[in-house]
């Protein structure tokens, strides 16, 4: 299970610098992948409707195991550092406690075969 930040942008956003820059320190402090998409461009927008992002910038977590499912969003607004940092790491947590659990179960039944 893997945490990715997706990052939502257009050429004309006045705010987009500021959220690249946020998002960009926090991933690289915890490690996290960053994909930005320009909503100007086709897979940029095809990516912004999936996720029903209707305004830059916008920063979305998902879980990439979980059919990218949303586990948190801020639209059309910028995350504090600290903010994002802290979602990030109570995210990471959780999805290495849930993988952590599924391994236990697998492991479980494997001594049981």
């Amino acid at each position: 299970m893997t945490l990715i930040m997706k990052l939502f942008t257009k050429p004309d956003c006045g705010q987009c610098p500021m959220a690249k820059n946020v998002a960009q320190k926090v991933s690289a402090d915890l490690w996290v992948e960053l994909k930005e998409f320009n909503i100007d461009e086709v897979d940029g927008l095809a990516e912004a409707q999936f996720h029903q992002v209707l305004a830059t910038p916008s920063i979305i977590l998902v879980d990439d195991d979980e059919e990218f499912i949303e586990l948190a969003g801020w639209r059309s607004e910028i995350p504090s550092h600290q903010e994002l940092t802290i979602k990030v790491q109570e995210l990471k947590k959780q999805l290495e406690e849930k993988q952590n659990a599924k391994k236990s179960e697998e492991e479980e039944v494997q001594s049981k075969s």
